[in-house]
Formats: structure tokens, C-alpha cells, sequence
């Protein structure tokens, strides 16, 4: 097997696991949320570049009042794949003598083949809304390609929903409303993130907000522990490092306040719990810097390791120099 032929048999591979996982995500997605969220996978070789997405290959099962969706490219793409995985409510489809069709505002999905009790497979179409691009083109947004447009069919995005942004003083991509309509990020939840000092974040951030489960009762918490105003980035970050208002307060109670958001940051990466800093402190160690506690985690060195190490010093060091002299003893 040459190596073109390899990196395209692993690139297949890859692409079924993707297919997989997207397609129990989604499910597991719709289980906990009223939003249709959905998954989007792709992957390509040779340098192609996308193709039309417009048509393909659909399967589904039912689940509860919802039909699960896969649709993927047609196999006679050889060197481009993708696939999107969406549950959607079976009420919002009508029947027609070849299946069955979704219509919203952007536009509609039509899904031809074999449907038994909401369950099957085919080929599907995804037919735009000539209306709806040309309310999208008068409000300034363009590049409109296949993929972002079926992201936001697929999230219900709709003339209302642009507006809304715009009159909260956005000019949205058609990339920004991609990324909303894929993660299921509502009106609503934008106005509660503005409300709470987040008014001038992109709406790319704003996205990314909603993935990782920032809600605004997290940002008061911040901030009446005394993080006000942090940066978007960095709260993103707390989220994904599990950073709780909890471990926040501890530290404070412990006499660490008003740290360097980074540095808390960096605590959760390295495991730095409040337990472990308060073995150290107990030791009467007064002299200390918030990222002596994380060289203690990265060098595995804990409060009995300190305790010896000052029982062989005379004088009172610094966390620093203890740290050193543990690891050059």
C-alpha cells in the first residue's frame, strides 16, 4: 500500500469513528436540551476543498417524539467526507410521496428512501430558501457556502434571530452564525451573558461561552469573590479546567485573593487543590508565590517532603528556595 492510499485508509477510519461518536453525542445532546444541537465532522485529503453539500446519504432512528439524523457525503467523494448528526422533532416534517420534509425559514431538507416508523435511510436534498439569502445578502452577510448554510437551517436560525442581533449591535458573519446555530446559542442566553458585563465579547466567544456552560450566575459568582470583569478567554478556560465559585471562595478564606486569573488557571491544570496548598501553609512557610504551588505539583513534591527539608535548615526560606533545595538535595 503506497502512502497516499494509507493516509486515505486511516483518513477513512478516522472519519467512521468521528461518524460514531457525532451521532451518540447528538443524541446525547438532545436527551439534555431542548436546543437541536448537532455535530459536524469532516475530513479531507490531496488539498481538496469542500464540496457542495447540498445532497447526500441520510440514516435515522427514532427516539422518543425525535428522529436522529446522520447524513453524510456520497461515497463517490473520494477525497472529501463529512457528515452532520442532529435529532429533530418528527412533527416539524411533513410526508410527501418519497419521504418526508423539513421546512424552515432557510430552507428545506427533503429526505427520499426507505421510512418505517420514523426510521430508515436514503438520500437526502437540502434546498435553500432564495428569500432567506436574500434577507441574509441585504443585511451585509455574505459567503453564505454549503456548509454554514445547513448549519444554520439545521440550528432554526431565522430572519428573527438576525434582527435580534443586529438591534443588540452585532453585524454577524455568516461564519458567527454558523458557530451560534451549531451549539444552539438562543437570544435569551446572549442578552443574560450582556447583562452580567459581557456586552462588547465577540459573538464567536459568545459561542464558545455556551459550549463550556458559562451562565451568568457563574460570572456574578466571579465577581463577588473578586473577579470582576475577567477576560472571556480566561473564563472559557475556568470552565474547561472545572474552576468552581467553591474553589475560588476556598482560596480566598485561605489568604490567597486577588490572584492572577492565570495563575488560578494553572492551579486546576496542575491539580493544585485547597487542601494540598493548606498542607503547605501549615508548615508556617510565609513566604511564598501562587506558582510555588504548582512547581510543588510539577516536581511531586508535597508537605512531608517540605517538612523535611526545613527540619534541615536552619533558617526560615522561602517556598521557592525550599523547592530548590529539595530538588538539588
Amino acid at each position: 500500500m503506497n502512502s497516499t492510499n494509507l493516509i486515505k485508509t486511516i483518513g477513512i477510519i478516522l472519519f467512521i469513528a468521528m461518524y460514531a461518536i457525532s451521532f451518540a453525542q447528538a443524541k446525547k445532546d438532545h436527551k439534555s436540551s431542548n436546543q437541536h444541537h448537532f455535530q459536524f465532522s469532516e475530513f479531507h485529503w490531496n488539498g481538496s476543498s469542500s464540496p457542495e453539500m447540498n445532497k447526500g446519504f441520510w440514516t435515522g432512528v427514532k427516539d422518543g417524539n425525535t428522529i436522529c439524523l446522520n447524513m453524510t457525503s456520497s461515497p463517490k467523494v473520494k477525497d472529501f467526507k463529512w457528515q452532520f448528526s442532529v435529532c429533530l422533532p418528527t412533527n416539524e416534517f411533513t410526508s410527501n410521496s418519497s419521504g418526508v420534509s423539513l421546512q424552515r425559514e432557510a430552507g428545506t431538507l427533503v429526505l427520499n428512501g426507505k421510512i418505517s416508523d420514523w426510521e430508515g435511510m436514503g438520500k437526502f436534498e437540502f434546498i435553500r430558501s432564495n428569500d432567506f439569502m436574500a434577507y441574509l445578502d441585504k443585511q451585509g452577510i455574505s459567503d453564505v457556502d454549503d456548509r454554514i448554510m445547513l448549519k444554520m437551517f439545521l440550528g432554526n436560525v431565522t430572519k428573527a434571530y438576525v434582527s435580534e442581533l443586529a438591534s443588540l449591535g452585532y453585524n454577524p458573519t455568516a461564519k458567527d452564525l454558523g458557530k451560534l446555530a451549531s451549539v444552539g446559542t438562543d437570544i435569551d442566553y446572549i442578552k443574560s451573558i450582556r447583562e452580567v458585563g459581557y456586552r462588547d465579547m465577540e459573538l464567536n466567544m459568545m459561542a464558545k461561552f455556551y459550549i463550556h456552560g458559562v451562565t451568568p450566575e457563574y460570572i456574578k459568582g466571579l465577581s463577588q469573590a473578586g473577579y470582576s470583569s475577567v477576560e472571556p478567554n480566561m473564563v472559557k478556560k475556568f470552565l474547561i479546567h472545572d474552576v468552581t465559585i467553591k474553589y475560588i471562595n476556598e482560596l480566598n478564606r485561605m489568604g490567597l485573593k486577588n490572584l492572577d486569573p492565570n495563575d488560578i488557571k494553572k492551579f486546576a491544570v496542575h491539580d493544585v487543590s485547597t487542601s494540598f496548598i493548606k498542607s503547605i501553609l501549615n508548615l508556617g512557610i510565609e513566604d511564598y508565590r501562587p506558582k510555588d504551588f504548582v512547581k510543588c505539583k510539577i516536581h511531586d513534591i508535597d508537605a512531608n517532603d517540605l517538612k523535611k527539608a526545613i527540619k534541615q535548615n536552619d533558617e526560615n526560606l522561602s517556598l521557592k528556595d525550599y523547592i530548590r533545595y529539595i530538588k538539588h538535595s
